[in-house]
């Protein structure tokens, strides 16, 4: 039985309105098109990946978009040029969160220059003092953000080749139920995840070092 595709709006952003684009695309091939199922059946490529692909939860690699597209008719040179447009776009999302102005420190002391040596207790294992007020502020930024699974959360970090390590499900539960600290790596893409403010977080996760690990 085809899946029910959750609904999209194209002031979602460039993952959202390119999903929309393909159903589309799908929609005016008539009833004779191919379905998804079988589309992943003569291809070989998984169900899932090709449904991530009309859900907007990212931008579909090469043979996934070439499968779909010369299924339903499309222009397989018109949509690659497409899938470039949107990349785009994305990137100059990225840039423009990472331009936004930071808020002066609260704390009178000036902070270290320099990030202290990361200590062996550092690689995120094991709850500690200081998860569970920072996983709060955490819930907040999911909260504030629409909410999203876990698998969303974790799906939109694996869509970004960019981020400096994916971050599983599993892990994500730990980090959000504060029991443990993640390393700065791992925050950074939950942070950019949730459309948060990479320089504020970096801070915040410096002064938890410090709460926890006693570095002033």
């Amino acid at each position: 039985m085809p899946r029910r595709l959750t609904h999209l709006d194209s002031a979602d952003g460039p993952l959202a309105r390119f999903a929309l684009e393909l159903r589309a695309l799908r929609d005016a091939a008539g009833f004779e098109a191919p379905t998804v199922d079988q589309i992943a059946a003569r291809s070989h490529i998984p169900r899932s990946t090709l449904y991530a692909a009309l859900r907007g939860r990212r931008v579909p690699t090469r043979p996934i978009l070439g499968a779909l597209v010369t299924a339903w008719g499309g222009d397989p040179v018109e949509w690659l040029m497409k899938r470039t447009a949107t990349e785009a776009e994305l990137e100059r999302e990225r840039s423009r969160r990472r331009r936004v102005p930071v808020p002066a420190p609260r704390a009178a002391p000036a902070a270290p220059a320099v990030e202290p040596t990361p200590l062996p207790r550092q690689s995120g294992i094991g709850p500690t003092r200081g998860a569970a007020p920072f996983a709060a502020e955490l819930r907040r930024l999911r909260t504030t953000a629409g909410a999203p699974s876990l698998r969303q959360i974790s799906d939109r970090i694996r869509a970004n080749d960019a981020l400096p390590v994916v971050v599983g499900p599993s892990t994500l539960s730990d980090v959000f139920r504060g029991r443990r600290i993640p390393r700065w790596e791992a925050l950074r893409s939950i942070v950019w995840a949730l459309d948060g403010n990479e320089q504020e977080w970096r801070e915040r996760w410096r002064d938890l070092q410090a709460v926890t690990y006693g570095i002033r």
